[in-house]
């Protein structure tokens, strides 16, 4: 049977899940995946070729990331890459290079979530800006109505919003009354009646009825340009925690510098460098690699062996004393 490409509709919705995350966020997948090898390969008992793999990828993406890091610094924009570069070399230089993979899924997964959520941003974005009103209808003075763009559109015209339309500007109810849809606005998910003479916000839509507004702001001045102006600079600037962690990162890499240098020359031990707790020469060194169980081996001959010793010393003594 000849072999043909499976399509997308052919594959499980898991799958094609799977598939959209893996190249939508391609480095952490890999960094994901490099962990899964490098698990594999030491359990197989090939630790060496584990601990190249994961120092080899982890130098490379703290290469990129120094890259990215130098072109902030010529534009005088420091960011905490400077101590994630640090982190991945120093943990790769002190063999620690499980850390290193940990350092590096953490980096990859923050890209990931700063992408993910400026997509939704851009989203939610293009969704008001597909909303926003490119025509409104005219009442002329003769009576006649004319579709005019919105941004045409001048305080004190007479407008139509026909049923299901979205009001174009801020306006004044004309008609005796009305109802409006304004859960994009305030959330509100029931329909709002208005009298005569009420406010109608620009972005509700109208209910079921055709009305007459008077339009009391411009277009550029409305409500529901207001809302994506505020939109609009939200997503193109960084939020207030990440600009305070910019602004002190530099210090802060500093400080960081400074604290694990001086736990390196107190303690002596360079892993010192990484913060971490556990101190490794607290570990039999037999306990740390594929010859574990030989270590073990080796330290119960030696007890039994010095166990017998004791044993053949007393049993001397006791005749020593009966011959006495």
């Amino acid at each position: 049977m000849p072999w043909r490409a499976t399509s997308a509709d052919d594959r499980p919705e898991g799958v094609n899940r799977l598939i959209a995350l893996v190249r939508r966020f391609p480095l952490l997948s890999v960094s994901v995946g490099v962990g899964a090898a490098a698990g594999a390969l030491a359990l197989a008992g090939i630790e060496p070729a584990a601990r190249w793999l994961i120092s080899l990828y982890a130098l490379g993406v703290a290469a990129v990331e120094a890259v990215r890091m130098v072109r902030g610094l010529l534009s005088k924009q420091f960011g905490l890459d400077i101590l994630a570069v640090t982190a991945i070399v120093s943990t790769v230089v002190v063999g620690e290079y499980w850390a290193s993979l940990v350092i590096v899924i953490m980096l990859t997964g923050g890209e990931a979530l700063e992408v993910a959520a400026a997509g939704r941003a851009r989203r939610e974005l293009r969704a008001l800006l597909d909303r926003v009103p490119q025509q409104a209808h005219r009442i002329e003075p003769s009576g006649d109505v004319v579709d005019v763009p919105a941004e045409k559109i001048r305080v004190g015209d007479r407008l139509l919003v026909r049923p299901a339309e979205i009001v174009p500007v801020d306006a004044e109810l004309a008609s005796t009354q009305g109802d409006f849809d304004e859960s994009l606005l305030t959330g509100e998910s029931l329909p709002v009646d208005k009298q005569a003479g009420d406010a109608v916000l620009s972005g509700s839509v109208n209910g079921s009825g055709a009305v007459e507004v008077v339009a009391t702001a411009l277009a550029a001045d409305s409500q529901y340009q207001r809302i994506v102006e505020l939109v609009r600079d939200a997503a193109s600037s960084k939020a207030p925690l990440v600009r305070l962690a910019d602004r002190y990162a530099l210090p802060f890499t500093a400080v960081s510098l400074g604290i694990a240098g001086l736990a390196w020359a107190l303690s002596g031990d360079p892993v010192r460098i990484r913060g971490s707790a556990r101190r490794r020469d607290a570990v039999p060194a037999t306990d740390r690699g594929p010859g574990r169980l030989h270590g073990w081996h080796e330290q119960c001959g030696q007890a039994r062996h010095c166990h017998e010793e004791r044993r053949l010393a007393r049993e001397a003594r006791a005749s020593a004393n009966r011959g006495l």
